[in-house]
């Protein structure tokens, strides 16, 4: 969910940010930094209660989080481009 807020120093180009973000902000009674995460802990993003959201410093500790027991569905070719090694 959006909220017209074209003041916010990470607003959208149309003025907009992510509710969600808004909340976690209030609640920490400072802005995110950009590259923080909010998490919403039952996964459900309507849900934007403060109870439910959780701030990652980094996408990667989000992700760590997340894929958390998963097992990744690769194709075999993304499996293979993973597997070789990278060119520079």
């Amino acid at each position: 969910m959006l909220v017209y807020k074209p003041e916010h120093p990470q607003a959208r180009k149309a003025g907009y940010v992510l509710e969600h973000r808004l909340v976690a902000e209030s609640v920490l009674g400072r802005l995110l930094e950009p590259g923080e995460v909010v998490h919403h802990r039952d996964r459900n993003k309507q849900n934007n209660d403060p109870s439910n959201l959780e701030v990652f410093a980094t996408n990667g500790e989000h992700l760590r989080l997340e894929l958390l027991g998963r097992v990744p569905n690769w194709t075999e070719e993304g499996y293979a481009r993973m597997c070789s090694p990278r060119k520079r």
